[in-house]
């Protein structure tokens, strides 16, 4: 039987749920900007696969966090009035049919470097891997982080060109949640919601920012790839390169990098020009 979690599960949690929302809540302090619920999701399958690794005594601490909640929403229970309030709707439980979005750019990072770090830290408990996983990520320079984000960005475009319904119905859930129908305004007025406002064109005359130093590398290797293995699916094949790329030493990637470091030099400078031409211009249009 599968065990499920949601961010809004009610008290009194399992020892299983204390752990996971202790990491989610590190991961979350450290990435902001990210879906919660999706975070929380991808803590909790995490989680779940680390509550079957570790000792008895690294799970005595949540155990006692369980012990403690189960008693504390007994004496809340018994001292309830009589009258009580609806409790919320908890969500519903996530598909397991429904396909699941790739891993962050982060959480690639994660699943690369996990397991060295337990090797060169035996004594280290779960979170603590978690944390020190999340202190190096932030201490990479950019192009360093340059692969990883290069992997997600590849696999999310996979992802949404294998499930576009997926995304209409992204789309027309938001819709609903800030569009539909019309709103009454606090001053009177009964306008609807103001529509969002459409992107700029792109300036055909902008420099483009050059390719990561992995996406030139898979663009250097995926045809080769799909002739030598005629069967492999798009996936297969990007799985593949994947795993070549991580087990790569430093040396054969290194002219990948150094290629992405001087072009993305050069653009840093085009994109200089760009930016004091397009300011000069629009001094000269206000004037005129």
């Amino acid at each position: 039987m599968s065990v499920t979690a949601s961010l809004t599960d009610p008290h009194p949690w399992s020892a299983l749920r204390w752990f996971t929302d202790i990491v989610y809540s590190e991961m979350l302090h450290d990435h902001p900007d990210a879906d919660k619920e999706d975070l929380f999701n991808k803590s909790f399958i995490k989680c779940q696969e680390w509550w079957l690794k570790i000792t008895d005594e690294q799970k005595k601490r949540f155990v006692g966090y369980e012990e403690k909640d189960k008693s504390l929403s007994k004496s809340s229970t018994s001292k309830k009035s009589k009258k009580t309030t609806p409790s919320k709707k908890s969500k519903a439980p996530r598909d397991p049919s429904k396909p699941k979005p790739p891993n962050t750019s982060f959480f690639q990072f994660c699943n690369s470097k996990r397991q060295q770090v337990k090797d060169a830290n035996p004594e280290m408990s779960v979170t603590d891997i978690s944390k020190k996983l999340s202190h190096d990520w932030h201490a990479m320079s950019e192009v360093e982080k340059q692969p990883y984000v290069d992997i997600y960005k590849r696999e999310m475009a996979i992802f949404k060109e294998n499930n576009p319904s997926e995304l209409k119905t992204k789309r027309s859930s938001s819709t609903s949640k800030t569009g539909g129908g019309s709103s009454t305004a606090k001053s009177g007025g009964g306008s609807s919601t103001p529509a969002p406002k459409s992107k700029a064109p792109k300036d055909p005359n902008k420099p483009k920012q050059p390719i990561g130093a992995y996406m030139k590398f898979l663009n250097e290797k995926r045809r080769p790839c799909k002739e030598a293995n005629p069967d492999m699916s798009g996936n297969d094949i990007m799985e593949t390169l994947r795993k070549e790329w991580e087990s790569m030493s430093d040396k054969k990637k290194k002219p990948y990098l150094d290629e992405y470091q001087s072009q993305m030099a050069t653009y840093k400078k085009l994109l200089e020009v760009y930016n004091k031409e397009k300011k000069e211009n629009g001094h000269k249009n206000n004037e005129a």
